[in-house]
């Protein structure tokens, strides 16, 4: 997980993208409508925005906070609760829209991504090495807000 998140961070800052909240928009979505391709996909989109905008903001040790969500799941089960995802998954992007990526924020994000990951059946891992097989080739940079 550590060189993703290294690979992650340079492509991002080549780039200087940050889209956190749109990404966990099309994560709501895939959720409401059980796409689970759309949920992988934006689990690892989701990810990747949180590295970036962590990288930009507070520089947190976002794999150790990585290994919190998963003991915190392995304390407690997994609630298999759509609406309850989706209405974690919205007050987490308001978090981050408001305040940014502080430790509170980060954390309760990586829980609710490698929670919904696990509901569907979905390794959080393979969901966030997708989602850099996709971008890792890019080589556009944001002129004016557009990529």
């Amino acid at each position: 997980m550590q060189d993703l998140i290294k690979k992650i961070e340079r492509w991002a800052i080549d780039r200087e993208l940050d889209k956190t909240a749109e990404e966990m928009a099309e994560l709501i979505i895939g959720i409401s409508k059980d796409n689970i391709e759309g949920i992988k996909d934006s689990i690892g989109d989701v990810f990747v925005t949180l590295v970036i905008g962590n990288m930009i903001d507070e520089k947190l040790d976002i794999e150790k906070y990585y290994k919190y969500a998963k003991e915190d799941l392995n304390r407690r089960d997994i609630e298999d609760d759509k609406r309850a995802k989706i209405f974690g998954l919205a007050q987490d992007m308001m978090e981050v829209i408001r305040d940014e990526y502080y430790y509170d924020t980060l954390f309760h994000t990586l829980v609710d991504l490698v929670e919904i990951a696990e509901i569907h059946n979905l390794k959080f891992t393979d969901c966030v090495e997708s989602a850099y097989d996709e971008i890792k080739d890019r080589k556009g940079k944001t002129i004016d807000g557009c990529f």
